[in-house]
């Protein structure tokens, strides 16, 4: 019994040895210059993409942010361009002007087209975000 072991450790040996010596061939493969450039080198292209699985979540906490930022930007551009609003009403209605009778556009058609970019921004947003796999 003591020999079968003995005789299964180096048959064991042998073939880590083996298994080592493939290793290494496959590394030095891989690696030389010669036979791969480093765009296409399997080892280069694991590694980063390793690499890219840790930087996703950073990058998608950043880009998070930015829409974040982003959305924050568009609400008080448009709470400030309703309150000019507001005050360009209120200017109007205190000259007197007839809306009618002026040429080009009424505060209210601004409004109207500030209101319609901005449903157009928040569709895209939408868009995006169910396009988001991550």
């Amino acid at each position: 019994m003591n020999e079968l072991l003995t005789k299964l450790g180096a048959h064991f040996q042998a073939l880590e040895r083996d298994l080592h010596f493939v290793e290494h061939r496959l590394n030095a493969e891989f690696s030389s210059s010669t036979a791969h450039s480093d765009a296409t080198n399997p080892l280069h292209l694991i590694e980063r993409l390793k690499k890219m699985r840790e930087e996703i979540p950073a990058l998608k906490h950043r880009t998070e942010h930015v829409l974040r930022a982003k959305q924050e930007l568009v609400g008080t551009t448009q709470a400030d361009l309703i309150s000019s609003l507001h005050e360009l009403e209120a200017l109007h209605g205190r000259l007197r002007l007839d809306t009618e009778e002026s040429e080009g556009p009424t505060p209210r058609d601004l409004l109207r087209t500030v209101e319609g970019l901005l449903a157009q921004w928040k569709e895209q947003q939408r868009a995006l975000e169910d396009e988001d796999p991550v």
